[in-house]
């Protein structure tokens, strides 16, 4: 254990989305390395208990509540914890919300709302802590993406873009931040066991992983100022290849391990949109809580954690 410790023994590890799922995984593995911790969340509650966690560990841990998609308030959360803690060697971007929709059912507010929190609340985090990064050439910005960032599989459209733009501006970020001292990594997880996706029932041959691991990878990615990082890595890297070597190869994912369907979007050649209305008017909810409420024009619902449609994410209050 202090061997462990001392690795970032004195090290400051700013991570949003801290409340719950990978945000709270990584929170634990930073601690356990011995950094001290500003956890930024919109659940006061959850947060609070994180923070709890991570000091019984016997490092310090400060709580910021905050909304990564309103950029004045992520940035005065990085203010504060700079004033508290000196300067931050780290930010882990690790906020994010998933909306499962067929794309043809979406709505442009739908859209909207995926990429002000996924893309453009993880570039404000950004940009409230490079300026400091790159006054003192040193630091370490990771981003918590996704395998969907690399491969889209339906009916995740929006979630999915949105990881796709952040997959492109942290490669172009990486390139234009080589030799200023500002390490820039990107950590692609596979379905990960949170409570974002609770309501969604992997097959056998692609099961939920722990959070632990990709929190793990994200330290790993820290410290060892690593560019990409895929979990798991060997299946990870097989369905990357695959697409790269043929576009139908590659959708061979979707076409028959659906991650959520229950075997019906994985009926090939299947229209998805006739599928999730049968699916709907079968069960008359979509989700395994049965959360699901009005829906709007496009056919998708807002949701309450464990219905089909909208998904809490760490920090969020739905």
């Amino acid at each position: 254990m202090l061997k462990m410790r001392a690795r970032m023994n004195g090290k400051t590890v700013l991570i949003t989305g801290a409340s719950s799922g990978i945000g709270r995984a990584v929170a634990l593995a930073f601690a356990r390395e011995g950094a001290s911790l500003a956890l930024v969340a919109r659940n006061a509650a959850r947060l609070d208990a994180v923070a709890e966690e991570v000091r019984a560990l016997g490092v310090a841990a400060e709580p910021y509540l905050a909304d990564t998609a309103d950029a004045a308030q992520i940035g005065a959360a990085v203010e504060a914890a700079c004033a508290r803690f000196g300067a931050l060697d780290a930010a882990i971007c690790n906020a994010g919300i998933y909306l499962r929709c067929p794309a043809e059912a979406l709505t442009m507010a739908q859209i909207r709302t995926v990429m002000e929190t996924n893309f453009f609340g993880t570039l404000n985090t950004i940009y409230a802590v490079l300026p400091g990064m790159r006054a003192r050439r040193a630091g370490s910005i990771v981003v918590t993406c996704s395998m969907d960032g690399k491969k889209g599989v339906p009916p995740d459209a929006a979630y999915v873009a949105s990881k796709f733009a952040l997959n492109g501006f942290q490669q172009v970020l990486r390139q234009e931040m080589r030799g200023s001292g500002v390490h820039v990594g990107t950590v692609f997880p596979s379905r990960t066991d949170t409570p974002q996706i609770a309501h969604v029932a992997c097959p056998g041959i692609t099961p939920k992983m722990a959070p632990e691991l990709v929190a793990n990878a994200i330290v790993t990615c820290v410290r060892k100022r690593k560019k990409e990082v895929l979990v798991p890595a060997g299946p990870c890297k097989l369905l990357v290849l695959g697409d790269a070597l043929s576009p139908s190869l590659g959708g061979l994912d979707g076409a028959y391990f659906p991650a959520q369907r229950g075997g019906a979007w994985g009926k090939r050649n299947a229209a998805p949109l006739k599928i999730w209305k049968r699916r709907k008017s079968k069960k008359g909810s979509a989700g395994a809580g049965g959360a699901l409420q009005a829906a709007g024009a496009g056919g998708c619902a807002f949701a309450q954690p464990g219905g089909i449609g909208w998904c809490a994410p760490s920090g969020s209050t739905w």
